[in-house]
């Protein structure tokens, strides 16, 4: 099942002048270290600017799209039919509006890759829920920025077994937390999983690409008030949080929280790479 994410540009950095023109404090070069994460980790990428007029992409963008993974979304779409008069309100509603309406077509398969830790979910574009955090650190990697994008896509055709077993043990992780699994071994038997997925993508990937490791990632999972209330006390039978039974692997917790629309329980709907804290590796684990 293909798997998309939507890249969020800094609505925190719009301002407007006194004639009423949005005024930008950034262009796509911000955005490229996360197009990086994302172009080997996921299917499609889709880029939301949603304040006209659009920026131009840049090279990195512009072969992306070449291949076929990467599409800018159009910041004209139904401005005026949403009823949003402020365009900085907009620019903060458009990321969760173009995810609720992605995950309409593909139910669960769509996720949001905000810029920072900007996730505050506006009122009309989210709703209350549960959420399991879980955080990873030090373990995913991704290439290096000056490894060329042709490198990176070559990369992910020819590892594609490794890649594909690497989201299946996230997927297991994911469904063992939300399920309120039943033992704490069940739980660690899937984060081991995910650990060896890891260690076998950042081999192969290490063979072939300059790599680092993120120094975290952390991903949001709504689960929904019944069965947050069931693993509220716990994951996977352990008090409170699972913290450090993988030598200080993984964090989970329960938090309570705003899930956007068009969420699914059990599937991620945001991941936040520490991407300025990238660690740099090569050839060593």
């Amino acid at each position: 099942m293909a798997r998309g994410i939507i890249v969020t540009t800094r609505s925190d950095m719009l301002s407007v002048d006194e004639e009423g023109r949005v005024v930008r404090t950034y262009d796509f070069t911000s955005v490229e270290p996360h197009l990086r994460f994302a172009a080997i980790y996921w299917d499609q990428v889709e880029v939301c600017d949603p304040v006209p007029p659009r920026l131009p992409p840049t090279p990195l963008m512009r072969q992306l799209m070449a291949a076929d993974v990467l599409k800018v979304s159009d910041p004209a779409v139904d401005i005026e039919s949403l009823g949003v008069i402020n365009l900085i309100d907009f620019a903060k509603e458009a990321p969760f509006r173009l995810y609720e309406k992605n995950n309409a077509l593909a139910p669960g398969t769509w996720s949001l890759l905000p810029m920072g830790s900007l996730f505050d979910v506006p009122t009309e574009c989210g709703i209350s829920s549960q959420n399991v955090d879980v955080t990873l650190y030090k373990q995913l990697p991704v290439p290096s920025e000056d490894v060329p994008i042709d490198q990176i896509l070559a990369f992910k055709h020819k590892r594609a077994s490794e890649l594909d077993e690497l989201r299946e043990s996230f997927d297991l992780m994911y469904r063992e937390i939300v399920g309120g699994s039943e033992s704490a071994k069940a739980l660690n038997s899937a984060c081991e999983r995910v650990q060896r997925s890891v260690a076998t993508a950042f081999r192969t990937m290490n063979e072939s690409l300059t790599t680092r490791i993120l120094s975290r990632l952390e991903i949001k999972i709504p689960v929904g008030a019944m069965i947050g209330a069931a693993i509220g006390g716990g994951v996977g039978g352990l008090p409170g949080a699972l913290v450090g039974s993988l030598a200080g692997s993984f964090a989970i917790k329960v938090k309570e929280g705003k899930t956007p629309k068009g969420s699914t329980s059990g599937a991620p709907c945001a991941y936040f790479p520490a991407i300025m804290d990238e660690l740099s590796h090569k050839g060593t684990r």
